[in-house]
């Protein structure tokens, strides 16, 4: 677990084994946390970076004006610190959008690219009304104290399924430590 400077801010990461290296972006109210089991599993054939993005876990909050090109910026520089020319890149959710601009603006850095449960963006790809509805909702959530934030998306946004109790625990403490000013969209 260690924390770098990307830009003007501080960046949490976790780094896990040795081999090709395995980048894995959260999802939207989540942290590196969300990553443990696959950091422990995978780390037997690579190195494995899980990051807590600008405004999630144990990173600093970004700047108002903050965009998903400015987050795929950031993977950048922390690529770039770590000394990683390429990787396999892994987004879910929002960071799926993050990889998708990442790969974007910087082919030749990603070695292949899995894109779980994310989307393109809602601009362009819902009507407009629909966009700014989830906008809305979005922005009124993450004002929710922490408790009342994790009682609305756990287990009903990130599960499908019933899941064992551990794992329900595991995402309430993840969600209840999202940082409110970290995702303006």
């Amino acid at each position: 677990m260690h924390h770098i400077h990307v830009g003007h801010r501080s960046v949490f990461y976790r780094e896990q084994g040795e081999g090709p290296p395995v980048v894995l972006l959260h999802g939207f109210l989540c942290d590196s946390r969300a990553w443990e089991p696959q950091l422990r599993d995978l780390s037997d054939r690579y190195e494995v970076v899980a990051w807590d993005a600008a405004g999630a876990g144990a990173s600093d909050d970004p700047l108002e004006t903050f965009t998903i090109t400015d987050w795929a910026e950031d993977l950048a520089r922390l690529l770039d610190a770590l000394t990683l020319e390429e990787a396999h890149i892994v987004g879910l959710s929002w960071g799926g959008l993050v990889a998708q601009a990442f790969v974007g603006r910087y082919p030749s850095r990603v070695r292949s690219l899995v894109l779980s449960d994310t989307y393109a963006g809602w601009k362009g790809s819902l009507p407009a009304d629909a966009v700014e509805k989830r906008l809305a909702r979005c922005l009124a959530e993450s004002e929710l104290a922490p408790a009342e934030l994790v009682e609305r998306w756990v287990p009903m946004e990130f599960f499908t399924e019933d899941v064992s109790d551990e794992v329900t625990s595991t995402m309430a403490d993840i969600v209840s430590g999202f940082h409110p000013l970290g995702f303006r969209l």
